[in-house]
């Protein structure tokens, strides 16, 4: 589970064309972030939980979490990101 996540929406942004754009210097406020790749993402839902990966051009697991909504409005974010450091 996330820890320290503040109660909100969660938003995915993610880049599916060719065209691309130099990362800010800045400090990211997003937990993964990543330049020059392509990505696709696969979202399936099942009853009240969501789940979301995020993949290379090459099929190369990038990023994942599972979103739980509860009946007392706090839902659940389980991060399960996968190790990347090869993926450049």
């Amino acid at each position: 589970e996330v820890e320290g996540a503040e109660a909100g929406t969660a938003y995915v942004v993610c880049v599916c064309g060719q065209k691309m754009y130099p990362l800010s210097a800045e400090k990211p406020i997003m937990e993964r972030v990543s330049g020059d790749l392509q990505f696709y993402q696969i979202i399936s839902i099942d009853g009240d939980t969501l789940y979301f990966q995020a993949k290379t051009a090459d099929g190369t697991l990038y990023d994942s979490f599972t979103l739980i909504k509860s009946s007392d409005r706090t839902n659940r974010i389980i991060n399960t990101i996968p190790d990347s450091e090869n993926i450049k």
